[in-house]
């Protein structure tokens, strides 16, 4: 699981910084498998896959999860050793609309890559809304429905 943001273990969907990104991740890599079915913390009957451990992460920032060429057009890939969250700073990402996607790579001692996708993050999300002007009508002749309309609002 990749996750957008600086705090382990929880995904953002929006921040405020358009200059930094960060990212989380895990359930890459050696996990204990159960000999007889269930945990036990007893590591005599627990099988540690080791052909599955991690040798390092690859990090990568793009603007389009789907897409292998701008899957890193923010940040080119960058080798993290093993360190399960990285931060990029002096990035230049334009507020607003855009989503950026963090693109992670675990390679295996056998060489074996994993890939997870964060699910993304906006930016420039720091400022709260701005009013604008809510326009009902003085006199409301219905018991069903009311007429309003609302301009200006931003965010």
């Amino acid at each position: 699981v990749t996750r957008d943001g600086p705090i382990i273990g929880y995904d953002l969907s929006y921040q405020a910084s358009v200059t930094e990104l960060c990212a989380n991740w895990d359930n890459f890599g050696a996990s204990t498998t159960p000999v007889n079915g269930e945990l036990s913390g007893n590591p005599q009957v627990e099988e540690t896959e080791e052909h599955r451990a991690i040798d390092y992460y690859v990090v990568s920032v793009g603007t389009d999860r789907t897409s292998y060429a701008t899957r890193d057009n923010i940040v080119a890939p960058t080798n993290v050793g093993l360190n399960k969250s990285v931060c990029f700073y002096h990035l230049n990402l334009d507020p607003g609309d855009s989503y950026y996607y963090v693109n992670v790579q675990a390679f295996g001692k056998n060489f074996a890559p994993a890939e997870a996708t964060s699910n993304g993050i906006r930016v420039g999300y720091d400022s709260g809304v701005i009013a604008g002007n809510i326009t009902v009508s003085p006199f409301i002749n219905s018991n069903s429905s009311v007429l309003i309309l609302w301009e200006g609002f931003q965010s």
